[in-house]
């Protein structure tokens, strides 16, 4: 008969021992060393534009063969040639010097007077810059209608009017210089003033650096802003880095130690040998993106301000790590516009194609800095300062971060 109810016992069972349990993994995180990339000699030293002492002129040849040898220039010549185009020479424009009462503005073909930049031009005015007027002439009468230049002509006439101009007592007398095309066709001056307001290629910040340059090593200008320009130009020399035109056709532009944004022309000469060092000290062998200024600015300043210094060592370390986990400061750059686009859409619920501040890229090197275990003081600012943006880093970055070669 079966028992309808089981005995417990005091009978010991040996369970066996699990051998294979896994300790969970513990990482050691240090700064990664700066490997050293060999250097070569800048293909800039011998073709720096800037490099130049000694004023180079030439004729209209040199221009005429240039142009004569593009593809688009001999398409449109064959064109011209197969239509049978061909061009008065009555339609030149002409110039003239003309008394300020014969000029008038159409207020329907210019834009309204910009009264601020017309002061602008006053408070720098000279009157050997100021540029001839574009008019065009009614024929049969001794009246011109401004195309451009109402801005300059505001400011001569007030500058004649308030007794600037000597031997002028009425500045309606003052002639200026016009360069006119006689018609009565309004249409035309309308069609003029779009061409000249848009057709004119502006002067970049690389074209007035280079003014600037040139004007003290050619022509040895004393004015103040041109020896600074100079000095900032030898200091970035020093360090082959080399300001050029951003030009799409420029070759030049690609080149090892180049770069197209002229911020570092307004840093001081302290802070521009710090960025152009570093450049040249650990990424010399690609071209400068513009972010890397703005990421060398932000980190100097914001040591300058906490009063740390922005040691060599330190400097070093960032190196190593800009290396080992982005490759250089253009990856970096990158990589941190959507680092910070994520970041600030957890953040604050939106974000958007354009959010981005530039601070972010020496913040994520000081908090991966303090991650690795770096020791070197920081500004606690740039720690704080978006929290938690470490955490918003692509998995194949914290993968690297967790596999980073360390120092012996």
């Amino acid at each position: 008969m079966y028992q309808d109810t089981l005995e417990l016992t005091n009978t010991v069972v040996d369970v066996p021992e699990i051998v294979n349990k896994k300790e969970p993994t513990v990482i050691e995180y240090r700064v990664p060393a700066y490997q050293e990339v060999e250097k070569r000699e800048p293909k800039m030293r011998k073709a720096n534009p800037l490099a130049q002492y000694d004023a180079k002129v030439v004729g209209l040849d040199d221009r005429l063969k240039k142009i004569s040898s593009n593809y688009d220039f001999k398409a449109q010549l064959k064109k011209y040639i197969k239509d049978g185009v061909t061009f008065e020479t009555d339609r030149l424009v002409k110039t003239k010097m003309v008394k300020l009462k014969y000029i008038l503005l159409d207020e329907d073909i210019q834009r309204s007077l910009d009264v601020a930049h017309a002061v602008k031009i006053y408070k720098q005015f000279d009157p050997a810059k100021a540029q001839g007027v574009h008019c065009i002439k009614i024929p049969g009468k001794e009246e011109y209608h401004a195309i451009n230049g109402q801005h300059t002509l505001t400011v001569i006439a007030a500058v004649a009017q308030s007794g600037g101009f000597a031997g002028i007592d009425d500045w309606q007398e003052l002639e200026v210089t016009v360069n006119y095309v006689e018609t009565s066709d309004k249409a035309f001056a309308r069609e003029a003033f779009a061409a000249i307001n848009t057709g004119a290629k502006p002067l970049t910040g690389y074209d007035k650096h280079r003014i600037r340059v040139m004007s003290r090593r050619i022509d040895k200008s004393e004015k103040r802003e041109h020896k600074e320009a100079e000095v900032k130009q030898t200091i970035c020399e020093k360090h082959d880095c080399y300001p050029v035109s951003g030009d799409t056709n420029n070759p030049l532009k690609d080149l090892p130690g180049t770069f197209t944004h002229m911020k570092p022309f307004n840093f001081t000469n302290e802070l521009l040998e710090v960025a152009c060092d570093f450049h040249n000290r650990y990424f010399h062998f690609g071209p400068i993106d513009g972010g890397y200024w703005f990421m060398i600015e932000y980190m100097y300043n914001e040591f300058h301000a906490a009063r740390i210094p922005l040691s060599g060592t330190f400097l070093e370390e960032i190196a190593g790590i800009i290396q080992n986990v982005f490759a250089d400061p253009t990856e970096l750059q990158v990589e941190m516009k959507s680092v910070y686009r994520d970041w600030h859409e957890h953040r604050y619920g939106y974000a958007t194609p354009s959010t981005w501040s530039p601070n972010a890229l020496s913040v994520i090197l000081v908090q991966l800095y303090k991650k690795l275990g770096g020791t070197h003081a920081v500004p606690a600012a740039m720690v704080d300062e978006f929290e938690d943006l470490i955490d918003f880093l692509p998995d194949y970055i914290k993968d690297a971060v967790d596999n980073l070669p360390t120092r012996a």
